[in-house]
């Protein structure tokens, strides 16, 4: 199945500083209940002046164990495999939920690097509008029951608004002192989609007063 997902990667995404898949070939190779999808891949492209979409793609077809995760087998910010970046967060979810990373399917809304959003290299929408029908065959294809977004600028607007996701479940604010929110939607279809505040170093999930993924669990096991 990952070939054929490879295959709907846009042309015009293919040569840019980037890449798609987060997880490996396990992940992508049946049905799922859980989806993670981010606003793009970050980190300054100059860092990774040779992982183009096509380069990369090809590494997760011919060369990634079929277990890999990005979320736990890679060095981010200098840090150990694992404990870089948002990637404690990632983890903590997929532990509450039950499932490894490497059998989760994550990827990003748009597949181009970007060190902000505010530093994109192209048009947002043009280029998430171009990245939508992978993301939508994933969805369809793979039984997907809850999509998670990290974080609601972007990326979890745009999958609400392409999902028709209009319904609110529930919200929740965490307990710290400048709050963020976390909302669960759901579609006419059942589709739900958890749109969870970006962790960061004072919202980092694995903190009790910051911890979103409950919303995850109950909409999976509801």
């Amino acid at each position: 199945m990952l070939e054929e997902f490879a295959k709907l990667i846009p042309k015009s995404m293919k040569s840019r500083n980037g890449r798609v898949f987060y997880s490996g070939r396990k992940a992508f190779s049946s049905h799922s209940p859980l989806y993670v999808l981010g606003i793009n891949p970050g980190g300054c492209p100059n860092d990774h002046p040779d992982e183009t979409v096509r380069s990369h793609t090809k590494w997760v077809i011919d060369c990634a164990h079929e277990n890999w995760s990005a979320y736990k087998d890679e060095s981010w910010e200098g840090e150990k495999p694992g404990k870089g970046g948002i990637q404690p967060s990632l983890q903590h979810l997929f532990k509450a939920v039950g499932i490894d990373p490497g059998e989760v399917p994550a990827s990003n809304i748009v597949f181009a690097r970007s060190a902000t959003m505010d530093k994109y290299p192209g048009d947002f929408d043009s280029d998430a509008k171009e990245c939508w029908a992978f993301h939508k065959k994933i969805i369809k294809e793979m039984g997907i029951k809850v999509v998670v977004a990290v974080g609601k600028t972007y990326v979890g607007d745009y999958a609400c608004q392409q999902l028709k996701a209009n319904s609110v479940v529930k919200r929740w604010k965490d307990g710290n002192s400048q709050p963020w929110e976390s909302v669960w939607y759901r579609n006419s279809d059942g589709l739900n989609v958890i749109v969870l505040a970006h962790p960061s170093r004072g919202h980092q999930w694995t903190r009790q007063l910051s911890d979103p993924t409950w919303l995850v669990v109950e909409a999976l096991t509801s």
